[in-house]
């Protein structure tokens, strides 16, 4: 009988930590329900404000949307969350993954890293993907810049967890 208890006792201690684990990995943005309700972004805020800080550019990023979009090349689908200047000259992005019906930001989205679009409003900075590479629009030529920034961290933990504590 003590093997038993003691069995399920370990049994129960690494369905604990297992499930403790999953939810460490991914944080939810928003659902494919409603697209409208974006919660827990301030940590992706202040990513992007520091990457504009960094790079010096005097952009205040107004408006935020989650949004479906297809890769160019292979035409698979992705998320996104989009962050758009009150001028449209410059707009971000970081790419999202859907669990079941929630939109996520998981440690995946943190080794992508984020992309910048600056340019002529709705014609340059239109952030996408070409076989899973980060793009602006094509269409922009030379008036467009693209920067792409990745998050990098020395502490050993889970990526999501560094970006988390980093920018929170």
């Amino acid at each position: 009988m003590n093997k038993f208890v003691l069995l399920w006792i370990i049994v129960l201690a690494f369905a604990c930590n297992s499930s403790s684990a999953k939810q460490k990995k991914a944080v939810t943005i928003s659902s494919t329900e409603q697209l409208q309700s974006i919660r827990n972004i301030e940590p992706i805020i202040q990513f992007w404000k520091s990457v504009c800080k960094g790079r010096h550019l005097e952009y205040t990023i107004e408006e935020y949307r989650v949004l479906e979009q297809k890769d160019e090349q292979t035409g698979k689908p992705f998320w996104i969350l989009l962050g758009v200047s009150k001028d449209g000259h410059l707009r971000m992005a970081m790419q999202l993954f859907v669990s079941g019906k929630e939109i996520q930001f998981t440690s995946a989205s943190v080794g992508k890293g984020m992309v910048i679009c600056q340019g002529k409003p709705q014609v340059c900075t239109i952030p996408g993907m070409m076989d899973g590479q980060w793009t602006c629009a094509k269409e922009c030529g030379p008036d467009c810049t693209k920067i792409e920034s990745v998050f990098y961290s020395d502490e050993e933990q889970d990526q999501l967890q560094a970006f988390m504590k980093e920018f929170k």
